[in-house]
């Protein structure tokens, strides 16, 4: 009984090691299975780390270049922000220079229609300033070209010099503008004293009323037929006192300052009033000598001559 038990025993404690030892090959497939999984895990977590360090990378660089596309865009946005300002400039200086240019243009065709116009009025006025000429002259021909004035002069205090009591009479009045009367005494054959009464004719009188603007008037017309080429010339002719130094000169022989100027001063300042209009107008240049003689004791002196000669 003993030794049945203790072979049970043994077959038990045999059963039980190899399902032990069964247990443990079991065990130890199991764990190369587990040792396999976890190499096989592992190796995804190095492929899985690999692949999320990659992926990570990428995202660095993308964002670098996002970040350098972002700058580039801001540099390309100012950049163009000032390409759109100067263009704007360079639009608004255009827009000036056309207005300008515009302008210029119009100015500058006013100007040759003003041209144009100008020459046919330059023409025009030459044809009339021709037709003028003629006409003028012709009527100083129609009046005469030898003119002879008389002037009547007034009744001075020095005339009455030498008469006692008595004025100086008026034996000469002035008809009209053409002519005088002159009373002269006659004894008659019964001894009574008459007026004999004179006339005269000419082409122009001046009474003693009339100024010395008055004579100057009449030969104003003078300075035109001399400007447009014509010999003019100007005479004083009558008898000591009788006033020829005053029509000519003026008062107190021409002396500053001269209330009634005579007919040289006048003269000269119309003279020369014409010839600038004339060169303004024609472009024209005039050239003026001036001499002075004296014809006395019938010789003629020179009196703006340093020496006088004999």
């Amino acid at each position: 009984m003993t030794t049945d038990l203790s072979l049970s025993s043994v077959l038990e404690r045999t059963k039980l090691l190899r399902t032990k030892q069964e247990r443990i090959v079991a065990l130890q497939t199991e764990n190369a299975a587990i040792h396999l999984n976890m190499a096989q895990l592992q190796h995804a977590v190095i492929l899985a780390s690999l692949s999320s360090n990659s992926i990570f990378n990428r995202d660095d660089a993308s964002q670098i270049i996002l970040a350098r596309a972002a700058t580039s865009v801001q540099l390309l946005k100012g950049s163009l922000q000032a390409l759109r300002q100067e263009v704007q400039s360079h639009c608004s200086q255009l827009c000036n220079d056309c207005n300008t240019l515009s302008t210029t243009m119009s100015t500058f065709l006013q100007k040759m229609s003003k041209s144009v116009e100008l020459n046919a009025l330059q023409e025009k006025y030459r044809k009339e300033k021709l037709k003028r000429k003629q006409l003028h002259n012709t009527l100083v021909e129609l009046r005469g070209n030898i003119q002879v004035c008389c002037r009547v002069r007034p009744v001075l205090e020095s005339d009455s010099n030498g008469l006692v009591g008595q004025r100086a009479s008026v034996c000469i009045s002035c008809t009209d503008e053409e002519t005088i009367c002159i009373w002269q005494p006659k004894t008659s054959i019964s001894g009574s004293t008459l007026q004999q009464e004179r006339q005269y004719e000419f082409d122009r009188v001046f009474s003693p009323s009339e100024g010395q603007r008055a004579v100057f008037e009449e030969i104003k017309p003078l300075l035109t037929s001399l400007l447009d080429g014509y010999n003019v010339c100007i005479m004083a002719y009558g008898q000591t006192g009788s006033g020829k130094t005053h029509t000519m000169v003026g008062e107190n022989g021409g002396v500053a300052p001269c209330r009634q100027p005579g007919i040289l001063p006048l003269v000269s300042e119309e003279l020369f009033r014409l010839m600038e209009e004339k060169e303004q107008v024609d472009v024209m240049k005039f050239e003026v000598q001036v001499s002075v003689t004296e014809v006395y004791n019938e010789q003629i002196q020179d009196l703006l001559a340093l020496e006088m000669v004999p």
